[in-house]
């Protein structure tokens, strides 16, 4: 789980978003999400962030990874 300050949130670009780096504190707005993808992030010119690579090779299937098998 990812809990960043919702105050903490920039947005740049074609909806990316940055967070801070304080600790919410008591009674603060948060937002709370589960990590989907880890990337390298790649840096534009304008400032915007995007994952660097292609979705599919970073994405596993977990436990239904090993139990599928294709034939041809």
């Amino acid at each position: 789980m990812v809990v960043v300050r919702a105050a903490g949130l920039l947005f740049r670009g074609g909806g990316t978003v940055a967070a801070g780096n304080a600790v919410p504190s008591a009674g603060e707005l948060a937002v709370f999400c589960r990590p989907v993808v880890t990337a390298p992030a790649v840096v534009r010119r304008d400032g915007s962030v995007l994952a660097g690579g292609w979705l599919p090779d970073s994405v596993q299937m977990g436990e239904l990874g090993g139990a599928i098998s294709v034939t041809a």
